[in-house]
């Protein structure tokens, strides 16, 4: 009898030896990353910048009004990246310590996830990268003005700090990525059945008011973004119930 019970702890104390392991791995892993992203922050953050580049006339500036406000811009930086490279090793990590008890078919749903989940944050932060970012700047920018009286003559003229401009383009290129990873979430849910696709047709208004709301948190506190945002969940809700009926 107490050998028996000695099976148990052993295999017990083995499983918590190896979650300790991969989490271990994942730590040293995100700091390293994290070492080699705040070295390269310049260059990543002047990558984000060329948006902001390509809208500006010659002369205009980027600020900072805090002696350590680009110090601490380059380590949140280096934070989200260093976060973006580590969340799939995490997974992965993840994946490996719950696959023996895993049944077939949820090996092969949780590796299609594992696949297909990075490949869709990517083309939703690419999306706000190269198509929502540059077309926001430019509505920005529309705004500015010179107002005369007289001979007197005032210049109202976009310049953005440092610390702001990082902060406007995280939160779009993190909501747009995560936007696209709700068709997956969504299957999920239909798949597992806990939610099925007649519910949300019958619901469908509910969840376009979700979606509203969840733009407005995932985005800059501009109408232009949450409502740009708003209308591609919306129509990745539907390619959802679309494909839906036919994969699931």
């Amino acid at each position: 009898m107490p050998e028996q019970l000695a099976l148990p702890k052993l295999a017990m104390s083995q499983h918590f030896a190896e979650l300790r392991s991969r989490i271990l791995s994942i730590i040293i892993f995100f700091f390293l990353a994290f070492a080699l992203c705040y070295y390269f922050a310049s260059d990543i953050y002047h990558f984000l910048l060329q948006p902001f580049i390509d809208i500006s006339p010659q002369g205009r500036k980027l600020i900072f009004t805090a002696p350590s406000e680009v110090f601490f811009s380059y380590l949140r930086l280096a934070f989200y990246a260093s976060l973006f490279f580590s969340i799939p090793l995490s997974f992965c990590q993840l994946y490996l310590f719950l696959s023996p008890a895993l049944y077939q078919h949820e090996k092969k749903l949780a590796s299609l996830v594992l696949i297909f989940a990075p490949l869709f944050f990517i083309a939703g932060a690419m999306l706000a990268y190269y198509f929502i970012i540059p077309i926001a700047l430019q509505f920005f920018a529309s705004y500015e003005n010179s107002f005369r009286h007289g001979d007197t003559a005032i210049n109202m003229v976009l310049e953005t700090k440092v610390s702001n401009y990082l902060d406007f383009v995280i939160d779009l290129l993190i909501g747009f990525g995560l936007a696209f990873l709700t068709p997956i979430a969504m299957l999920l849910l239909i798949k597992s059945k806990i939610i099925s696709i007649e519910a949300i047709k019958k619901k469908r208004r509910y969840f376009i008011v979700a979606i509203f709301i969840i733009s407005a948190i995932l985005t800059p506190p501009d109408v232009f973004s949450q409502l740009i945002l708003a209308i591609i969940m919306i129509l990745l809700l539907e390619l959802v119930l679309f494909f839906a009926k036919f994969y699931v």
